[in-house]
């Protein structure tokens, strides 16, 4: 009994860090062939799974929800800064 209480405990925290592994995952994978190619000052346009993405996709009737700046650091690091900052 103690087993299942703490697995339903840990459950939503396991799926979460899963869930966040796998979106990450995909999105170096579709941005590895076009990486060499972006330069800093390019907006991205992405979109989430989330309902907040799936409202603003609906009232702007847009495949995209969010957009972003790209920038680099002084260490070289490429990062991506929501354009509504």
């Amino acid at each position: 009994m103690l087993l299942g209480a703490v697995g339903l405990f840990t459950y939503p925290r396991l799926s979460a860090k899963l869930y966040r592994w796998q979106a990450l995952r995909q999105a170096t994978a579709a941005v590895q062939p076009i990486g060499p190619t972006l330069r800093e000052g390019d907006l991205i346009f992405h979109t989430s799974q989330s309902a907040q993405s799936q409202a603003i996709q609906l009232a702007t009737h847009s495949p995209y929800s969010h957009c972003g700046l790209l920038y680099k650091t002084g260490g070289g690091g490429r990062f991506l800064r929501p354009c509504s900052r």
